[in-house]
């Protein structure tokens, strides 16, 4: 935000008096910062404020699906398939392929794959919904290839930020089988996009190319290998989450 313009803020009571009353105010704004960089950032309450803020994040639900609208791109999310977002949006236009599913696909030891697009998800819950932060919860379970539900759950967090062209994805996975041990072969999120051929991977201080098809495995906590064209065998290493897209390949090998 520039000196001056107003802002959607969030606000949360931390601390009250005795009477009830506000004694400590949370007050949450969205700001914008470069990678690496510092700045500092003075708020101020004017006496008249203008009642509807320039750039407020809404959260609407339809059919099957909730759209997010952060004023600089718009997301839908499915309420009943397990995909990490059906379609994003900038204006007018889609950024994302029309006949692309951005789903999440497991290999198990044996071979089988469990996915995740389709009719999988059990529950979904918007935690925050605007003026300045959604994040939206989707649970459900991995279906094998007959269409049965399997026994690992998934769980998909998506965070945006009112003006932003964000969209934060966490995925959790938990394993309810009453097993000793269980091993996954190759665990993937393929994530097409048109307008990207070559996108970027962060491993420590390092950022490697990432064309389709590259694959990275975290062996343990502090080992890597990486397929793509500057490739690793068992490095010392870790991703740190940070992929720009195209289309890759996150996977998991026991040793």
């Amino acid at each position: 935000p520039t000196a001056g313009s107003p802002v959607a803020v969030r606000t949360g009571p931390v601390a009250h008096w005795a009477d009830g009353s506000i004694k400590i105010l949370q007050a949450c704004v969205p700001a914008t910062l470069a990678a690496h960089a510092t700045a500092e950032f003075r708020l101020e309450a004017p006496a008249v404020s203008a009642a509807v803020p320039a750039v407020a994040l809404s959260v609407r639900e339809r059919d099957g699906s909730l759209e997010v609208d952060t004023g600089a791109i718009r997301a839908e999310l499915s309420t009943t398939h397990g995909r990490i977002a059906d379609a994003v949006f900038r204006g007018g236009e889609r950024l994302t392929p029309a006949d692309g599913v951005w789903e999440m696909v497991l290999e198990t030891e044996d071979g089988s794959l469990l996915r995740s697009n389709a009719a999988t998800v059990a529950s979904t819950r918007v935690v925050e919904s605007g003026p300045c932060r959604a994040l939206i919860v989707r649970q459900g379970w991995f279906a094998r290839e007959d269409g049965s539900s399997s026994r690992l759950e998934y769980r998909i967090q998506t965070e945006c930020f009112a003006g932003s062209e964000e969209l934060r994805t966490q995925v959790f996975l938990v394993n309810r089988d009453d097993a000793a041990e269980v091993y996954l072969s190759r665990w993937s999120l393929d994530v097409a996009w048109e307008r990207a051929s070559v996108g970027r991977v962060r491993l420590g201080e390092r950022e490697l190319s990432a064309r389709n098809g590259a694959m990275l495995y975290q062996h343990r906590e502090n080992q890597v290998s990486w397929t793509g064209e500057e490739p690793l065998a068992r490095e010392a290493g870790a991703c740190d989450g940070l992929v720009r897209l195209p289309g890759l390949e996150i996977g998991r090998a026991h040793v």
